[in-house]
């Protein structure tokens, strides 16, 4: 990943979370390959919300974003969703 977008999506979040936002969905159907720096922007991301009000949940895996995460055990950590409506509904106790 590009250390320039690992840095903007840290800073995205970090407002996010200082303006109280309370679920954060990223789409992550365009990410076709992720290193490590990427998926430590993704762990720094859900350890940040952690204490807080936020929420994080990513929507639209690849089927190889999916596997990589099943891999190194991240499916565990973060909460994962196949569309933005289940991830709504998710977060509103609809689900």
């Amino acid at each position: 990943s590009d250390p320039g977008s690992d840095a903007q999506f840290k800073e995205c979040i970090t407002g996010l979370i200082a303006s109280g936002t309370p679920y954060v969905i990223v789409n992550v159907a365009a990410v076709t390959d992720i290193d490590t720096s990427g998926l430590s922007a993704l762990v720094s991301a859900h350890i940040s919300m952690a204490p807080t009000a936020t929420r994080l949940k990513l929507i639209n895996p690849t089927l190889r974003l999916r596997h990589l995460l099943h891999v190194t055990r991240l499916d565990a950590v973060f909460d994962i969703a196949d569309s933005e409506e289940q991830a709504l509904a998710a977060f509103t106790g609809l689900a």
